[in-house]
């Protein structure tokens, strides 16, 4: 209980500060309470000198409407229908003046200002619902869209004129699109450098607003698309920061005039809602409660009807009924009001599992979203934004934090697990590493313990076979099979000796000349070679090819090469060792005469185990053991051959120093 309560100090604390926050904007930055004064003739009072110091002034009372009626400043007087004295936000529609509960009409509205002196000004008219024409004096300055013919095209107006004496403003305005009529946000008048200061400070903070939040949609997109982050709180965080984008866009989309007008504020409504039904799929996941049915058959389709609801409103369902769009603003405002509250109470209840962090903005959202319903018509920013959009991205900010923590803390179980997984790996290798050592080592002790026998019984078969004078001929016959089973014994065995000492030790590798090594190893081993009734040849190159390898690793290499060659060629056949260079490679080559090899077994000879020895076989250990001693040291193999035309292997090494070369 302690611990629960401590969790909901802060959420307290930013309540409370952002009610204390939002107090101070009522009244310091609010156009109602910065209005101009209003004369005793009905005229609002100017100050010239305030004007030119950069004041801003809002003429909010003082305007005279006439509902249901386009009329010229030169109808307005004498004759003309009696005037309803308003103030601007008093009457957001022109329901009230119709029967059937219809917003939709044109309208006419008069202001009068006065200055003490002469001076230039601006006035700027946000939103004239949904077309609109200024007349200053009874001249036509401007305005957006066309009243008559109907051509809407909603935008913020900027009209500059000169204020001398009392001066009249007229403002024609006519609705058939939107849910508002006319004049429903105070205009603003001041010299025209400040309210283009006035009107670029209020872009940057939208801008901040909306591209701070199109920037974390698409950073927490981009985390949930990964593969190995497919948590749907990311997913749903990031729609929460787009919806809240498209519904603090519309000053860019005023600014430029676009005249798409139900799309643009059925876009506005769809993102409202999208921020309080992706709020509800987070709070319902953090709090565990996703798969609970009142969340699943209940306040999930809920959310989603309202979405559904935002985007039709606008273009398809109050042009249909226009006496639908009082319900539908009071719907709108207490099913936000509602949900935030909703949203705040079940995070309370799982605080434990949700953080102070989503409490404080379900708190700071639902301030902002009561103040939103409580000042409607008595207030609307000056300078900054909506209560509704400072808590919105207030959500945006504590939401934020929140992936950001769960983001960070995933991050540091995925480095503590790969540090043990690291260690695991290490140990597991060390192990293996021991066991093969172990498992080599024990093979060379065999081997070498094999050597001797074997080299007994051979000498005793060749001691028997050269002075056995009472043998008969199929004794000798078998006496010569026995030593030429031992000879094939020890060759396998020296084989398997010298792939598991190429396993054992590393190549000790250093500049070689290639045609020494070659030479060197032809006149050790010609006589072996020629024995066997084959030509054992030599072909290399003038100059000398240097390499970085290990000589006793390049002469196993020539070892099984050549005697592999000399195995398959038919007596009176020949073996030729070459050395070339080819595009800064030097390439050894032995070439045989013998039968060839299949095509089908060529992609196979350098395979472990792989032979084409008839009979018993080898072992398949010679060529694999070429290859990887050949790679070890940099290297690489190849090999041609065609059926009944002998056989080519080359062996490549990287030169070290060209032809000519000091």
């Amino acid at each position: 209980m302690t611990h629960n309560c401590k969790r909901l100090l802060p959420a307290l604390g930013c309540c409370l500060l952002a009610a204390a926050a939002l107090s101070l904007l009522f009244f310091f930055d609010n156009k109602y309470t910065a209005r101009a004064p209003l004369a005793q003739g009905g005229a609002l009072l100017l100050d010239a000198d305030a004007l030119e110091r950069g004041a801003l002034a809002v003429p909010v009372d003082g305007w005279q409407l006439w509902p249901d009626a386009l009329l010229a400043p030169g109808q307005l007087g004498a004759g003309a229908p009696a005037p309803v004295d308003t103030y601007i936000g008093q009457f957001l529609t022109l329901r009230p003046y119709h029967a059937d509960g219809s917003p939709y009409g044109a309208a006419t509205w008069r202001v009068r200002l006065r200055a003490d002196r002469p001076v230039q000004v601006c006035m700027l008219i946000p939103e004239a619902y949904c077309a609109s024409a200024v007349y200053v004096n009874g001249e036509l300055v401007g305005g957006t869209g066309s009243v008559s013919p109907y051509a809407p095209r909603v935008a913020d107006g900027l009209y500059a004129f000169r204020l001398n004496g009392e001066t009249e403003v007229v403002v024609q305005t006519a609705n058939f699109t939107h849910y508002a009529s006319g004049l429903i946000y105070p205009p603003v008048v001041s010299l025209p450098a400040a309210v283009g200061r006035y009107v670029a400070l209020r872009m940057a903070l939208y801008g901040l607003l909306c591209f701070a939040s199109l920037a974390v949609a698409l950073f927490s997109v981009t985390v949930w698309l990964r593969p190995q982050n497919r948590d749907p709180l990311y997913l749903w965080f990031g729609v929460l920061c787009l919806g809240f984008a498209l519904r603090v866009c519309y000053p860019f989309f005023r600014a430029a005039g676009v005249p798409l007008i139900r799309p643009l504020y059925a876009l506005e409504d769809l993102g409202a809602f999208l921020v309080l039904y992706c709020a509800a799929r987070m709070v319902c996941r953090l709090g565990g409660w996703e798969e609970a049915r009142w969340a699943r058959y209940g306040l999930f389709p809920l959310a989603l009807a309202m979405c559904i609801l935002g985007a039709a409103a606008s273009p398809l369902l109050l042009p249909l009924l226009p006496a639908f769009s009082g319900v539908y603003g009071l719907l709108v405002s207490w099913y936000q009001l509602g949900m935030a509250a909703a949203l705040l109470l079940l995070s309370l209840k799982s605080a434990a599992r949700q953080g102070s962090i989503t409490l404080c903005g379900l708190g700071i959202f639902a301030v902002a979203q009561g103040a939103g319903v409580l000042w409607n018509g008595a207030y609307e920013p000056l300078w900054g934004a909506w209560p509704e959009e400072y808590g919105g991205f207030a959500l945006v900010l504590c939401f934020a934090a929140l992936m950001a923590g769960r983001s960070r803390a995933l991050a540091q179980e995925n480095l503590r697990l790969t540090g043990h997984l690291q260690e695991e790996v290490a140990r597991q290798t060390a192990d293996l590493t021991t066991m093969i050592q172990e498992r080599r080592e024990l093979l060379s002790g065999m081997l070498h313990d094999l050597k001797s026998p074997l080299s007994l019984v051979q000498n005793y078969a060749l001691l028997v076979q050269e002075n056995g004078v009472r043998l008969d001929g199929d004794q000798r016959a078998k006496l010569a099979l026995i030593v030429d089973k031992c000879r094939d014994l020890g060759g396998r065995m020296q084989t398997i000796q010298e792939w598991n000492q190429n396993q054992l030790t590393a190549p000790a590798t250093q500049p070689l000349d290639l045609c020494a090594v070659l030479r060197r190893f032809y006149d050790s081993n010609r006589p072996d070679v020629e024995v066997r009734d084959v030509d054992f040849l030599l072909a290399l190159p003038p100059a000398p090819c240097i390499v970085q390898a290990d000589g006793g690793q390049v002469e196993r290499i020539l070892q099984n090469l050549v005697y592999n060659a000399a195995d398959f060629t038919p007596p009176g056949g020949a073996v030729t060792l070459g050395l070339a260079q080819e595009s800064g490679w030097a390439v050894i080559s032995v070439a045989d005469t013998g039968r060839g090899i299949a095509p089908g077994d060529l992609p196979q000879v350098f395979r472990r185990g792989f032979t084409t020895r008839p009979g018993d076989g080898g072992l398949g250990l010679g060529l694999a053991i070429v290859k990887e001693s050949a790679q070890v040291m940099g290297g690489r193999v190849r090999v041609e051959s065609a059926p009944g035309a002998g056989s080519r292997f080359e062996v490549l090494f990287p030169l070290l120093q060209s032809p000519g070369s000091p």
